[in-house]
């Protein structure tokens, strides 16, 4: 459920998976995400979120095949697969617009559904300008700091997007 009181933001999913038919094992997962926001002023908003991507005891977590895994539990791409413990992602998060760029912080905490290990942390930026209607211009940034889940990673990204009209 998504929605908007005046200044106020929300945003609350909730999914589980199990396994289908005679597929070898047992799979049983659920997803969780919970996002309040506060539009703090014009083109200027501040959120807090939490999402869960469940573990079935630590046998296989949650899974997102299909999707559009870089958009979500950081930029640095440590979480492309959803680790057998499971994921949880404690975020805060920034977003405005200064002089015609847009701009975002976040700043994510992540560990295990199971169990609590503590994964890291990371610190992701980004900043867009709009060239024209169809082209902008976007820098990015990734700074994963390594717990116990991978290893300390930054990454940059400099894109030049061309839209083609019709």
């Amino acid at each position: 459920y998504k929605g908007a009181a005046d200044k106020l933001l929300y945003t609350l999913e909730y999914a589980t998976q199990s396994d289908y038919g005679d597929n070898p094992g047992s799979l049983s997962a659920d997803y969780l995400f919970g996002e309040l926001g506060y539009k703090v002023a014009d083109k200027t908003s501040v959120f807090i979120a939490m999402e869960t991507l469940g573990s079935d005891n630590g046998a296989a977590g949650f899974r997102t095949d299909l999707a559009t895994k870089h958009a979500f539990n950081g930029w640095a791409d440590k979480f492309l697969a959803t680790p057998p413990d499971g994921l949880q992602d404690l975020y805060l998060k920034a977003v405005s617009s200064v002089g015609g760029v847009k701009l975002v912080a976040m700043y994510h905490d992540f560990s295990a559904d199971n169990g609590g290990a503590d994964y890291g942390t990371e610190l992701d930026l980004l900043a867009v300008k709009k060239l024209s209607k169809a082209t902008k211009v976007l820098l990015k940034f990734a700074d994963y700091s390594a717990d116990t889940f991978s290893a300390d990673t930054q990454k940059i990204w400099l894109a030049l997007e061309i839209g083609l009209k019709q």
